[in-house]
């Protein structure tokens, strides 16, 4: 029963009581059983409006709109103008993290993903990498949207990554850019030995782990924690 309770005080928090008013009196205003009786009579009791007036054929509306204008009065539920608030309020606080890697390193890609889901599930950020591109997207636009766009980058780093003309001149280079102009944070992460300290561009920014102990090196609860670490670092930079 609190489950219940607990679960309908969630739904409620979340929900447009004006709307919400307009479909109760909507419906109050329906013959609901005498609806239903024709339905039935005309043998139609498998379409949709006889399965919804249904669910609400034994309601008392009289009790069913004390109980709302209670919850009104509570003033749980949200206005128009609050869920706007709120709305907006979820855009502007979402950072965009832009990740750039090889297709060659792709399952790697997905791990990440994996970590930095609940930090997307919050809200807090919007994960962006070219699998999101969809079959008819001009994608070098879509590209150029999401680096214009992106407060933070994950470079997952490997000789694949170094020797990819496309990621060093369609990707890295605009990245670079924004980082020296607007601040983008740029979080590298070895996943494999290469140059890395040797490409003067990308080694002055602080990789997650040693050159000399890329993710290929590590067990798997070495890599999961390093990709936990990952996560927490991005955590702390959309904090502030």
């Amino acid at each position: 029963m609190a489950d219940n309770f607990e679960e309908s005080l969630d739904k409620i928090s979340n929900l447009d009581l004006d709307d919400f008013q307009k479909k109760v009196d909507s419906v109050r205003k329906i013959e609901v059983k005498a609806i239903l009786k024709k339905l039935e009579d005309a043998g139609r009791t498998d379409n949709e409006i006889y399965k919804n007036l249904s669910v609400v054929k034994d309601i008392d509306f009289n009790e069913y709109q004390k109980a709302l204008d209670s919850v009104k009065k509570m003033g749980i539920g949200l206005k128009k103008d609050k869920l706007i608030v709120n709305k907006q309020k979820n855009i502007n606080s979402s950072k965009t993290i832009f990740i750039s890697y090889s297709h060659e390193d792709s399952k790697y890609l997905k791990r990440l993903n994996v970590h930095l889901k609940p930090l997307e599930r919050q809200g807090l950020v919007e994960l962006w990498d070219d699998t999101r591109i969809k079959v008819g997207d001009k994608w070098e636009e879509e590209i150029l949207k999401a680096l214009n766009r992106s407060a933070i980058a994950i470079l997952i780093i490997s000789a694949d990554f170094l020797a990819s003309d496309f990621i060093i001149e369609n990707e890295l280079a605009p990245l670079l850019e924004k980082a020296s102009s607007n601040g983008t944070q740029i979080l590298p992460i070895i996943l494999k030995k290469s140059r890395f300290e040797r490409e003067k561009t990308l080694s002055q920014f602080q990789a997650l782990n040693s050159p000399n102990a890329p993710i290929l090196s590590m067990t798997e609860h070495e890599q999961e924690v390093l990709w936990d670490k990952l996560a927490e670092r991005i955590e702390e930079l959309v904090a502030n």
